[in-house]
Order: structure tokens, then C-alpha cells, then sequence
């Protein structure tokens, strides 16, 4: 399921990319390989928040293009209703 997301990025160097929490889901999932952590999560649309601690970790298996299994973290965020209006979270990434 993590390889077959519609948005992904394949990068080696630290970034940052924003993630759309739409309207009508109440999880927003940010899956990084095991080298890679989430250093902060900053809401740009709640006066830049930082909610870095509302996206918990956890480590799971993915399999790469040869079929290996390889170690990702995944974060994952989740409200009890979805926003009434979309948010854009800035995720930092090392």
C-alpha cells in the first residue's frame, strides 16, 4: 500500500514538502525510509503550528522494487473529524 500511494518523492537529501489534509479524511500518512525522520511538521493554515507531536511513529516493512523488505517509518496523524477546510502541513524531513 505505501509503494502504491499517487503522491511520493524519491530523495537521499533533507527536505521539506507540504501535505493536503483535503476535507473528507481524518488521517494524513507520511511513510520515509528507515534513514529518514520527520524533524517537524509545521500547519501553515492554523498560524504555523507546530504539531510536529501529533504524528506518531511507527516502523514497518516495505517492499522495495526487488522485492526486499526494507524498514520505513511511518507517521501518521489522526483527528476525530476531518477539517472543514483543507490544511497544508510543511513536513521537514532529515
Amino acid at each position: 500500500t505505501i509503494r502504491a500511494l499517487s503522491t511520493k518523492s524519491f530523495t537521499d537529501s533533507a527536505n521539506t514538502f507540504n501535505l493536503n489534509t483535503g476535507t473528507s479524511l481524518r488521517r494524513s500518512v507520511v511513510a520515509l525510509p528507515s534513514a529518514s525522520s520527520i524533524t517537524q511538521v509545521l500547519d501553515l493554515d492554523a498560524l504555523n503550528a507546530n504539531i510536529t507531536n501529533s504524528y506518531t511513529m511507527s516502523t514497518i516493512q516495505v517492499q522495495d522494487y526487488a522485492c526486499v523488505n526494507t524498514d520505513y517509518k511511518v507517521y501518521i496523524m489522526t483527528n476525530a473529524i476531518p477539517y472543514t477546510d483543507n490544511h497544508t502541513h510543511q513536513v521537514t524531513r532529515s
